[in-house]
């Protein structure tokens, strides 16, 4: 066996990585979707956005900071 193992689709042979992480999002979405539906809105307009900008970067700083402790030693380099 050779990794990775490409998922196919017809002609079409994609990564994995690409599959899991848009299902992810997929179903992540429909959950907010139905929380937000069962409990209503409780955001302003001008809120969300802030929070939204917030969860980006927030995203954005996490995920550089978890790149750089992944190999403390490339990082001093």
């Amino acid at each position: 066996m050779q990794f990775p193992v490409y998922l196919r689709f017809g002609p079409l042979s994609v990564h994995p990585h690409w599959v899991f992480e848009g299902f992810a999002y997929l179903v992540g979405f429909r959950l907010f979707l139905r929380q937000r539906r069962r409990r209503g809105d409780r955001l302003a307009r001008q809120e969300r956005g802030w929070i939204v900008a917030a969860a980006i970067a927030g995203a954005a700083a996490g995920s550089k900071i978890l790149y750089w402790l992944v190999d403390p030693a490339e990082t001093l380099r």
